[in-house]
Formats: structure tokens, C-alpha cells, sequence
């Protein structure tokens, strides 16, 4: 009788546990950036805290081991965010997408880069400009709710050493267009690459990536329009 009370107990348990839903296990970020000493490789410091703080687990690796990293080192993580501190001509080993991304760098745009479009499809403003939400925002989970014609800043420009700069791109590949220049909005502050897009050299694109052109001088200043766009965009690409 003893040794089925205590069967019954575990069994009971057992299913009591199982009704009960698991904590959240954190999502692993890889973050990608320039090598220590590099231009702006300091400013990684203030865009990590911030990924942690959004509920990811972060691991750091800089970008000129790139070439040597195979997909069991990619294996461990749930999505990646290259850093702008990250030299576009450090980038093209990543044209691959390895794992769902986060790209803060608009140059990754460029041919020999990520390949989004032909050329060097970029360009930068200094000091960032306000963007202007567009029709691809309509409903779209990067949007983070800005409907379009929604003019915003994504980072204050109060520094004057340093203010917050905006990449933007124009990418010749078929991209989900969520947030343009407000003087130009053909020039794409964010939007989003579907996976199964060919690139401009006609690979195809395994995995969702998500662009905000916020260079790392404005990792620290993000508004809080800025920090919904990037907390959204890296739901979105782990939805995939």
C-alpha cells in the first residue's frame, strides 16, 4: 500500500508539473562587432546591456574571427546582431545568414557586404534625421505599432562630439520598406528581408533579417520610439 501511495504521489506530480508552463528560457544573442581598439569598438558596451535588459542572453565575438566561424559556432545561438562598429568589409563571410539577424548597419547593404543591393546602395546623415513610418509599416510587427505617415526620431542628436548619425539604404532586393528618411524616404531607415529572397547575387537568403540604420554613436541614445523599432525587429526575425 505504501509503495502505491508513493507511485500515486510522483504520478500526481508529475502531471502537475506538466500542467504547469516552463519558465521562459532566455534567447541567445551573438552579437558581432568591430575587434577591441578598432573605430567606435567602445560603443558595443552600450548596445549590449540594452539586449540583455530586453531579455537575451549576449555573447560577444568580433568580426575579424568571421572568417574562421563555421555553422557549429553559429549552432548555439537563436539569432544575431551585427553591429555597426562591424567593418563592411568584414561582413561578407555573414552574406550567408547564418541565423536570424539584427542589422544596425546600413552599409551591410553594399554588394560586398550582405549583398541587398548592387554597388554601395547607402549613404549616411549626420546628424540623424527624423523617419517617417511608410505603407509596408501597415500592420507589420517591425513597425512596433507606428502607423504610416508617422514622423519620429529613433535617436536623440543632443551630443554635439558625438550625435546619433543614420545609415540609410536603398537595397535593390525585394524588402519589407518600414521606415524611410522624412526628406527622402526612398532612403530606408528600417525595413525587413524575408527569408527566401535572393540577394543581389542570386543566393538565396535563409533567414529573416531586420535593418535599423542606427550608427553605435546613438547605441546610447535611442528614444523610445528607437527601442520599441528594436525590440520588435528582433521579434519579428525569431518568428521566422
Amino acid at each position: 500500500m505504501k509503495k502505491l501511495s508513493l507511485t500515486l504521489v510522483f504520478v500526481s506530480l508529475v502531471a502537475v508539473l506538466a500542467a504547469v508552463p516552463a519558465a521562459a528560457t532566455k534567447r541567445k544573442c551573438l552579437l558581432i562587432g568591430a575587434p577591441a581598439g578598432a573605430e567606435n569598438a567602445e560603443f558595443d558596451r552600450h548596445i549590449s546591456p540594452r539586449l540583455e535588459a530586453w531579455g537575451y542572453t549576449v555573447e560577444t565575438r568580433n568580426s575579424s574571427e568571421l572568417p574562421k566561424l563555421t555553422s557549429s559556432d553559429y549552432a548555439p545561438y537563436d539569432f544575431i546582431f551585427l553591429s555597426e562598429t562591424t567593418h563592411s568589409s568584414h561582413m561578407a563571410p555573414l552574406r550567408q545568414i547564418p541565423k536570424p539577424m539584427l542589422c544596425s548597419d546600413g552599409w551591410a547593404a553594399k554588394e560586398s557586404a550582405l549583398a541587398f543591393g548592387t554597388g554601395d546602395p547607402v549613404g549616411i546623415l549626420e546628424p540623424a534625421h527624423p523617419v517617417v513610418f511608410l505603407e509596408g509599416a501597415r500592420g507589420h510587427d517591425i513597425a512596433s505599432g507606428h502607423a504610416p505617415g508617422t514622423v519620429t526620431e529613433l535617436a536623440t542628436v543632443e551630443k554635439e562630439a558625438q550625435p546619433a548619425l543614420l545609415i540609410w539604404g536603398r537595397p535593390g532586393i525585394p524588402v519589407i520598406a518600414v521606415a524611410g528618411v522624412k526628406s527622402d524616404p526612398t532612403k530606408l531607415a528600417v525595413y525587413g528581408v524575408e527569408k527566401g529572397t535572393l540577394n543581389a547575387k542570386g543566393e538565396k537568403i535563409p533567414h529573416r533579417v531586420a535593418v535599423i540604420g542606427i550608427h553605435a554613436w546613438g547605441y546610447d541614445d535611442l528614444t523610445p520610439a528607437g527601442e520599441d523599432v528594436f525590440k520588435a525587429a528582433i521579434e519579428w526575425i525569431l518568428k521566422e
